[in-house]
């Protein structure tokens, strides 16, 4: 007869992360300092994709899990995020309340999602979302792979981070990387 691999309460432990027990930050991307795009991240399983990787509130609840990234979204009526794109599929999940998704170069495309909804977006596509409720809402977000890259951003957007740059304290390398992010939000309140 084949068993399974056995696992003790202790170790199994860890491999559990409690919601009252995870940190957040409202810093893990630059489009954060653009009005009406305020969001809060929790990393669960896996980094996912950060421009701010040395945020300790970043850090996954359950560490040790490969080729995976879960984390929850949580939006104030209003809040969206930047249209982006990664290099993988990402997928929506409202946990509660009612998301737009937006997607297109131009937005030019939305659907609503309501509670345990699913929308699997294709690599390359920029999309974001946006709480349409009129409370604070939470969507799980997921990212496939370990190898997932990083946010893309179209044009508009990185200027739009550009033009408020100056203001907060950010910019862009050669490269076209940003830099300085951690003192741009403590500039504007960020936790």
């Amino acid at each position: 007869m084949t068993t399974g691999l056995q696992v003790s309460k202790e170790e199994m432990l860890k491999f559990v992360a409690r919601r009252s027990a995870m940190r957040s930050s409202d810093k893990a991307y630059v489009d954060v300092l653009l009005p009406n795009h305020g969001r809060e991240i929790f990393n669960i399983l896996g980094p996912g994709v950060s421009e701010n990787p040395s945020d300790e509130n970043l850090k996954p609840a359950i560490s040790g899990v490969p080729d995976f990234n879960l984390a929850y979204v949580r939006n104030k009526p209003g809040e969206r995020g930047a249209l982006h794109a990664h290099d993988t599929t990402e997928v929506f999940i409202p946990m509660s309340g009612r998301w737009q998704i937006i997607w297109g170069d131009e937005e030019e495309h939305t659907l609503e999602l309501d509670e345990g909804d699913v929308i699997a977006i294709p690599p390359g596509v920029f999309r974001c979302f946006k709480n349409i409720g009129t409370t604070e809402q939470w969507m799980l977000a997921i990212l496939a792979g370990e190898k997932h890259g990083r946010l893309v951003w179209p044009k508009k957007v990185l200027d739009q981070v550009r033009d408020i740059g100056p203001k907060v304290g950010i910019g862009f390398d050669s490269a076209g990387n940003i830099f300085r992010l951690e003192k741009a939000h403590a500039e504007i309140g960020g936790k």
